[in-house]
């Protein structure tokens, strides 16, 4: 509230007059703008600005049931005036008198004389992140499944300990030695659990998170069918992937790292493999690490076991979507005898095929970037399964400057030959050959390349273009499924968005790479620790979307951690010191994400200690 300065000029005398009227600000949308509640008059008895809003901040502290925080320090013509119009706006029904509840807080207040001097803030952590997440681990009744699992030992030490450990890799993903530093410093987090902040070891939490691979199964079966039933979710769609995550150290008595074909291209590391699969709308239905030398094709039949026995299935079974790695004609003759539909980018360059019957002719889309699309339903001659023809302009010119460059270095392994001091020994040349093709591994097979030498000296070098089966920017995505309508299946195909989406967020946001465990069993609980707090996380940015609020996890971290709690403390006329312990007030953005969820927006509101003299002094 605030008081308005108002000017009024009479139009037969030209004099003027001077009164205030008592405003109040209100939001709409973006916009602030605010309304008049009473008039004042003209106020002769307080000719102070500083007064004048004493008097504002006096009324709402009434409205609000509160009182001042230096009750003696307010003026008597203020309090006077004060009560008298918060009189006026409840006894007109401008404002609504204050609730019952309120009122008896009020009662029950506690003043006491403070020396200002001996007010100190001590033991500032953050909470909000924390609290955020702990509210998420109860919804999906984590704890609950953990005792379920044989975990209520001690006290339930474990369960609290695995919790804290999951709170830790979602909010400060690090290792366990930092971890505990982080837990020790900066984090309130052992706060929810009433631990003292310094019980939460290093080797204790990687004792929970071994505990917790353990039952891996059973827990992300439960989180699987829990998440459906608490969000309504009916799984229409699986995604399949396989990701890779490296190593730091030699690791040469591990049993599943191995050196491999990683997407990080860290061919000096050893890499393991982590395939999962998803559904439509992005949570983990199932995930498996294997060795890092594993082609994707061989995982498929599994994970297709893995997902039956995680979901349940109450009518028909999901379209499996997958990319051009997991196809083998054995694999979809499997996916077919389990009762699987699939959808996946052909790995075969369609030779003949001839167009489907439909209403329109190729029709144009355009994909997230607003590039444009055009799409086809086609029947190849030797397979019952349908085929969407996709040619993509951007794609062409992708593939088309890819090929360009490639023939560039091609161009500059020549000129290396013919001029002095360039390369010429017929292995540096094939060296550098070798090099360009792994920096272009999807387009120097259309070339080949004859390198002529004479006496271990390379003398020159040809290439010829090789004509491809099909052009540049084309392709064709294969399912077994039906479909009439291209766009439905362009669709279709296009959820294998979500399950890059995972990986991205499993990587960036709870750094499951790199690895720097020694031993495998502290390997795979990293992985597993890292798929469950992906789970907790898809489950509050879910509900987070839903609500319109489209952050990513890491901004959703960053704003959380504005919230802090904190122990002020002050000494009071006995000499008593006084230590109370608070949450900070939620600013906007916090609240807005509290509310979203659902979530109670403070742990606690107030604890509060009286430490008498006595003890001060031995301390």
């Amino acid at each position: 509230m605030f008081i308005k300065k108002v000017i009024k000029t009479d139009k037969k005398t030209k004099r003027q007059y001077v009164y205030y009227r008592l405003c109040e600000s209100y939001r709409i949308k973006d916009s602030v703008r605010h309304r008049n509640l009473i008039n004042l008059g003209d106020l002769k008895e307080l000719p102070d600005p500083e007064s004048k809003k004493a008097l504002a901040d006096s009324i709402e502290a009434l409205l609000k049931g509160e009182r001042a925080l230096f009750k003696g320090l307010i003026d008597d013509k203020v309090s006077r005036l004060a009560q008298s119009f918060y009189s006026i706006l409840i006894n007109r029904g401008i404002v609504s008198k204050r609730q019952p509840e309120v009122a008896e807080r009020i009662k029950e207040e506690d003043w006491q004389e403070v020396n200002i001097d001996s007010i100190r803030d001590d033991e500032s952590r953050e909470i909000g992140a924390e609290w955020l997440c702990k509210q998420a681990i109860d919804q999906l009744g984590i704890a609950a499944e953990l005792r379920r699992l044989g975990w209520a030992k001690n006290n339930n030490k474990w369960i609290n300990t695995a919790l804290i450990q999951l709170i830790s890799r979602m909010v400060y993903p690090a290792s366990e030695h930092e971890t505990e530093q982080w837990l020790k410093i900066n984090s309130g987090v052992c706060e929810l659990f009433e631990l003292p902040w310094n019980k939460a070891s290093r080797h204790q939490l990687n004792r929970a998170s071994r505990m917790l691979y353990k039952d891996k199964e059973m827990i992300e079966e439960y989180l699987s069918v829990k998440t459906n039933e608490l969000f309504d979710i009916e799984d229409k769609l699986f995604i399949c992937d396989l990701t890779n995550t490296y190593f730091e150290g030699k690791k040469t008595s591990s049993e599943i790292a191995c050196y491999g074909r990683g997407k990080e291209k860290c061919n000096d590391a050893k890499i393991a493999a982590l395939a999962v699969v998803v559904n439509q709308v992005g949570f983990i239905k199932h995930s498996k690490l294997y060795k890092g030398n594993i082609r994707d094709s061989k995982t498929l039949t599994e994970l297709a076991k893995g997902i039956s026995s995680n979901t349940l299935l109450t009518g028909r079974k999901p379209v499996i979507v997958m990319d051009a790695r997991f196809i083998s004609e054995d694999n979809l003759k499997a996916l077919k005898e389990e009762g699987y539909d699939y959808v996946c980018v052909s790995s075969a360059d369609m030779k003949k095929y001839k167009e489907m019957e439909t209403e329109e002719g190729e029709i144009r889309i355009k994909d997230n970037r607003d590039n444009p699309i055009y799409l086809k339903l086609i029947k190849d001659e030797d397979c019952r399964d349908n085929y969407l023809y996709v040619r993509s302009d951007n794609n062409r010119a992708k593939e088309e400057a890819m090929l360009g460059r490639f023939e560039e270095g091609l161009m500059a392994i020549r000129e290396g030959i013919s001029k002095k001091g360039g390369t010429k020994k017929v292995e540096k040349v094939y060296e550098r050959i070798g090099r360009l093709k792994e920096k272009f591994p999807s387009v120097h097979r259309a070339f080949a390349i004859e390198v002529k030498e004479q006496g271990g000296m390379a003398v020159g070098i040809e290439w010829r273009t090789i004509k491809k089966s099909r052009d540049a920017g084309i392709y064709f995505i294969r399912t077994s499924l039906t479909i009439q309508k291209e766009a439905a299946l362009w669709d279709i195909y296009n959820t294998i968005r979500e399950v890059e989406a995972t990986f991205r967020c499993l990587k960036t946001d709870f750094k499951i790479r790199p690895i720097h465990h020694q031993h495998d069993i502290n390997s795979v609980s990293h992985l597993t620790v890292g798929v469950m707090c992906y789970q907790i996380v898809q489950s509050i940015r879910y509900k987070l979307k839903q609500k319109g609020i489209h952050h990513d996890w890491q901004n959703i971290v960053r704003i959380m951690n504005s919230q802090k709690a904190v122990t002020i403390s002050f000494e009071i006329n006995d000499g008593s010191r006084i230590h109370i312990r608070k949450c900070s007030e939620p600013v906007k953005e916090v609240q807005e994400i509290y509310n979203a969820l659902g979530f109670k927006d403070r742990p606690y509101r107030r604890r509060k200690f009286v430490l008498p003299e006595t003890e001060k002094l031995l301390l």
